[in-house]
C-alpha cells in the first residue's frame, strides 16, 4: 500500500464556512481544486476562512470529496497580518505537518509557509501570479505614513527569496519569469492558469450583436484599490466632460470601495450612464450581462493573468486593458493603455464608440486567444507542473532518507 500522497496548498483566498460546507464568491470553487487529485490523493488548503451560519446559495461549494480546508481565521489588511504573526506562524506550521508535498500560491499565508520550509530544508513549489508588493503599496494606512514603497519593496524581495528556493516555480507570464529569475536548474512553467468551461465558450459574435452607439462597456472586478476602478471613473469623467456621452458601464463586482465608487458616480454627474451592480456570482446571469456588452474593460493596477477578460473573450466580446501581468500577451498594443493613466483610457474607449464594424472584425480574434485557454490545453500544463512537484519531492525524500540511513550505519 502506497504512501498518501497529501498536498498543502497555502493561498490567499478568503472563504466563509457554515455548518454546510466551506463557499467562496471570487474564490476558487471545488470544481477547480479537485483536479489537483489527478496528480494526488488529497488536497488541504490552508486559507482565511470566516464563519457564518448560511451564505447566498449562488455561492460556490469549496470543500468536498479528497479537499478540506485548514482555516485560519478572518483577519484583512497589512496591520493585521502584523498582529496576527504569532498566530498564523503556528497554523502555517500545523499546515505542514498536515501534508506531504508543499505548494505556496500568493503572498501572505505563502510566506509563514516559507518561513518553516527553509528552517525544515524541505522542497516546495511557487506559483507567481502578479508582481509582488504592488497591490501593498496601495494600501491607505501605508501611504499615510509613507511606508508603502519600503514595504512593497521588501514584499517583492521577499517573493524573489521564495523563488530562488523552490524546487519547481510556476509563472502566469513572461513578465512574472523576467521579474522573479527561477533557481538555476530548477523546472519552470510559464502559463497562466485560467482553464476556460466548455459553457464559457461561445464563439465569435455577429455585426448584429454589437451597438456601439451608445457603446455598452462592462468590467468585473473586485472593487478595491489594485483594480483601477477610481481611474476608469476618472477616464469616464473626461469623456463626459469633452462632450462624449454616447457610451454606458456596467460594473460587476463587490469588495471594499464598492459603496465609495458608487459615490464618486453621483459626485461626477454620471449616475445616468454608470452602474456598480454589485456581486454576481458566476454562471448564466453573469454571462448575458457580457452578450449584453459591446467592449470589455480592465482598468486594473496590477494583475495576474485575469480569468474575467479572459472569459469576456471566450464570448467573443473585445477586451481594452492596461499593460498589467499577462495582458500583453492575450490583447494587441492597440487595446492596451499604461495604468494609472486615465486620460490614454479615455482615448482608447473613444476609438470605439460608434465602431460597429470594428468591434465585430475583432470578436474572432478575442474568442481565437480564449481559446488557448480550453481545458484541454490548460489541464496538460498544470499537471506538468505537479508532476514535477511531486518528482522532486520524491527524489528529495529518497536523498535524505539514504542520508539518514548512512548516518545511523556510521553511529
Amino acid at each position: 500500500m502506497h504512501r498518501r500522497r497529501t498536498l498543502v496548498v497555502f493561498l490567499d483566498d478568503h472563504y466563509v464556512a457554515t455548518p454546510a460546507g466551506v463557499f467562496g464568491t471570487l474564490a476558487l470553487p471545488y470544481t477547480y481544486w479537485k483536479q489537483y487529485l489527478e496528480a494526488f490523493d488529497e488536497v488541504r488548503l490552508v486559507a482565511r476562512v470566516a464563519q457564518r451560519a448560511q451564505v447566498d446559495p449562488r455561492w460556490n461549494r469549496a470543500d468536498g470529496p479528497g479537499v478540506q480546508f485548514i482555516p485560519i481565521p478572518e483577519y484583512a489588511g497589512f496591520w493585521e497580518n502584523l498582529t496576527h504573526l504569532p498566530r498564523n506562524l503556528a497554523r502555517a506550521r500545523a499546515g505542514l505537518a498536515a501534508g506531504d508535498f508543499y505548494l505556496l500560491k500568493g503572498s501572505t499565508l505563502a510566506a509563514f509557509a516559507w518561513i518553516w520550509l527553509t528552517l525544515l530544508r524541505r522542497p516546495y513549489a511557487r506559483t507567481v501570479m502578479g508582481h509582488e508588493g504592488f497591490t501593498v503599496a496601495l494600501l491607505p494606512n501605508l501611504q499615510r505614513f509613507g511606508l508603502a514603497s519600503r514595504v512593497a519593496q521588501f514584499t517583492h524581495w521577499l517573493g524573489c527569496r521564495q523563488v530562488q528556493g523552490a524546487a519547481c516555480v510556476h509563472y502566469w507570464s513572461h513578465s512574472l519569469h523576467a521579474a522573479y529569475p527561477p533557481p538555476r536548474g530548477a523546472p519552470r512553467y510559464v502559463f497562466a492558469e485560467v482553464e476556460l468551461a466548455d459553457g464559457v465558450l461561445t464563439g465569435p459574435r455577429g455585426a448584429e450583436t454589437f451597438c456601439a452607439d451608445p457603446l455598452r462597456l462592462v468590467s468585473v472586478g473586485r472593487m478595491s484599490p489594485e483594480k483601477g476602478y477610481r481611474e476608469l471613473l476618472e477616464a469616464l469623467k473626461i469623456l463626459h466632460e469633452s462632450g462624449e456621452r454616447r457610451w454606458t458601464l456596467e460594473a460587476v463586482g463587490g469588495g471594499p470601495e464598492l459603496e465609495k465608487l458608487r459615490e464618486l458616480v453621483v459626485q461626477y454627474g454620471l449616475a445616468d450612464r454608470i452602474r456598480f451592480v454589485g456581486l454576481i456570482p458566476w454562471g448564466p446571469e453573469l454571462f448575458a450581462r457580457l452578450d449584453h456588452a459591446d467592449l470589455y474593460v480592465l482598468p486594473s493596477l496590477t494583475e495576474g493573468m485575469p480569468r474575467a477578460p479572459l472569459e469576456a473573450m471566450a464570448r467573443g466580446l473585445p477586451v481594452i486593458s492596461t499593460t498589467v501581468g499577462g495582458m500583453p500577451d492575450v490583447v494587441g498594443p492597440a487595446q492596451l493603455v499604461p495604468p494609472g493613466d486615465p486620460g490614454a483610457l479615455a482615448d482608447v474607449i473613444q476609438q470605439y464608440i460608434g465602431q460597429r464594424s470594428k468591434l465585430a472584425a475583432m470578436s474572432p480574434e478575442a474568442f481565437h486567444v480564449a481559446m488557448r485557454f480550453h481545458p484541454s490545453q490548460i489541464r496538460k500544463e498544470k499537471l506538468a507542473y505537479w508532476t514535477s512537484l511531486r518528482e522532486c519531492t520524491q527524489r528529495w525524500r529518497r536523498v535524505t532518507g539514504r542520508a539518514n540511513r548512512s548516518a545511523s550505519r556510521t553511529i
